[in-house]
């Protein structure tokens, strides 16, 4: 509906539920015309008259059509049907008042007047979706000389904004550090909980599963813990940017004008609001799992979206929503749906071009990838590698690029903007391992994340920076990887302790680095 004058807009139901509101309550002067009593909630101007906004409404179902999850849950629609039906009047006349209602134009012959709208039951509060058709009605500050107005049926969200306040304090005014551990997080990916506002490091979070509060929301209203990451970067870059980063070398991933996220399904952070997955610079070096990966891109923010809203808060409203979504049933918790659900899309056309041929490599077929070259950015299909491999030795089982490095021997599953590993080039233990006990590599699936003790904890303190493909956090010769990872190269290392205290140690290779772990953390599968 859109108010005459001044031109604001709200959804029939909350716009039907304020002028009740209004007509029940005294907040007009005694001796001004009872039109006036009904005011726009947003600027306070009087509403001679409504208007339904068609176009603004077309504007609404296809913003909803090209975003499902921000669509309401039929309870809502429903709860709100019982307030509003398309047609209805929605400026009621002055109830208590013997002034008469302003002039409307006579009704078309063989028509009936609408009836005066009767008191309306008060409207559940709308959920808070970050969208400007979802805000709730939330009173002003009084103007001089306008006397009082009553309060909306809608709560005011002053969650929203001392949740705000709280995010730009943790980030700007003071520097950072881990309520665990106090590692400096000044230029550091660090966590801060939208209910207990307590800031920390990703080690941290991932090794008390969450932001690591005991305590459960007060009621089922009350919101969850969620987790939202962000990061400081130099003066010379944007400030502070919010949302996914690379779970390696900690670039920022949420850039529309960036390189993507690549997913991992398989491997599991600890904590729910954390989404595994790499950088571009990190997957083209082999910094990464060997799972199967999918890219998806940050959208650009729906011009229907631009309202004053920091993106802390949006992607903090993006999760909760989802979370709500999942409990009702709605959608599923998988981690492309929580990638879905903070704004991405899929990478459908991320086609991979053979550096020798220059053609496009079939998303069927396979193709040999050197970490090294270029970057991390040389591919070749197999047919240029039957012409360049003349000379090479026959009995060798892994593939040389022309510079004598190992190569990687992927596909793409089939899509455009997917990756797997067919088959890595070997790593071998450190000369301390004997090789006496490891006749063969063998092959390990973490069952729990393994997060050891960074080396270099006051990194977090220096400005450098995104570096993509470079290493953030160093964990000396211990591993580190999360639940779900496939561990390669795996090489007994030794044994310590007797009888019950008796604890043995591998070593193996995740994510472009190698290390040891104990074997409680692992299941050896060959």
């Amino acid at each position: 509906m859109t108010f005459l004058d001044c031109l604001h807009a709200n959804c029939g139901a909350c716009a039907k539920s304020w002028f009740a509101s209004l007509n029940n309550s005294e907040s007009a002067p005694s001796n001004a015309n009872a039109g006036s009593k009904f005011t726009c909630p947003e600027c306070r101007a009087v509403v001679r008259e409504t208007s339904a906004g068609g176009r603004l409404q077309n504007l609404v179902d296809n913003f909803v059509k090209n975003n499902p999850l921000k669509d309401r849950t039929p309870e809502e629609k429903k709860s709100m049907r019982s307030v509003y039906r398309s047609g209805d009047r929605v400026l009621p006349s002055a109830g208590g008042s013997s002034s008469t209602p302003p002039a409307r134009a006579p009704a078309a012959p063989g028509f009936m007047q609408n009836p005066p709208a009767p008191s309306l039951p008060t409207l559940p509060p709308v959920r808070p979706l970050g969208n400007i058709f979802r805000v709730p009605l939330v009173p002003l500050a009084t103007p001089p000389n306008s006397g009082p107005f009553p309060s909306p049926s809608s709560p005011p969200a002053s969650s929203s904004s001392s949740l705000t306040s709280s995010f730009e304090q943790l980030s700007v005014t003071r520097d950072p550090e881990c309520h665990y551990c106090s590692k400096p997080l000044k230029f550091a990916v660090r966590g801060i909980c939208g209910t207990c506002e307590e800031t920390f490091c990703t080690r941290c979070y991932r090794v008390n599963e969450g932001c690591g509060s005991s305590s459960s929301p007060s009621s089922s209203s009350s919101p969850p813990h969620v987790v939202v990451f962000q990061k400081q970067r130099p003066p010379s870059q944007s400030p502070i940017s919010f949302g996914l980063f690379c779970v390696v070398c900690e670039s920022f991933c949420g850039d529309p004008n960036g390189d993507g996220f690549w997913l991992c399904s398989s491997c599991h952070s600890s904590g729910d609001d954390e989404l595994w997955g790499y950088c571009n610079a990190c997957v083209g070096r082999d910094n990464c799992c060997t799972h199967d990966l999918e890219l998806y891109a940050k959208a650009p923010r729906h011009p229907m979206s631009a309202v004053a809203q920091s993106p802390a808060m949006e992607i903090l409203h993006q999760i909760r929503q989802h979370k709500r979504q999942v409990a009702q049933g709605y959608s599923a918790n998988t981690p492309q749906a929580r990638l879905l659900a903070r704004g991405y899309t899929r990478v459908t056309n991320g086609w991979t071009n053979c550096d020798f041929c220059n053609q496009r490599i079939s998303p069927d077929s396979a193709f040999l990838h050197c970490p090294q070259c270029q970057d991390g950015d040389m591919d070749i299909c197999m047919q240029c590698y039957d012409v360049t491999r003349s000379g090479a030795d026959p009995n060798s089982s892994t593939f040389k690029c022309p510079q004598g490095h190992d190569f990687s021997l992927l596909t793409q599953s089939g899509s455009p903007g997917s990756r797997k590993v067919i088959l890595s080039p070997p790593h071998d233990p450190p000369e301390i391992i004997p090789r006496s006990q490891n006749p063969y590599p063998r092959t390990a699936v973490a069952l729990k994340g393994h997060w050891p003790d960074e080396e270099n904890a006051l990194r977090g303190n220096v400005s450098q920076g995104d570096r993509p493909g470079v290493r953030m956090w160093e964990h000396g010769d211990q591993l580190a990887f999360p639940e779900g990872a496939v561990i390669t190269d795996v090489a007994l290392a030794f044994t310590e302790g007797v009888d019950l205290d008796r604890v043995t140690y591998y070593w193996g290779w995740y994510g472009g680095a190698g290390g040891l772990f104990e074997s409680e953390f692992v299941r050896v599968t060959d």
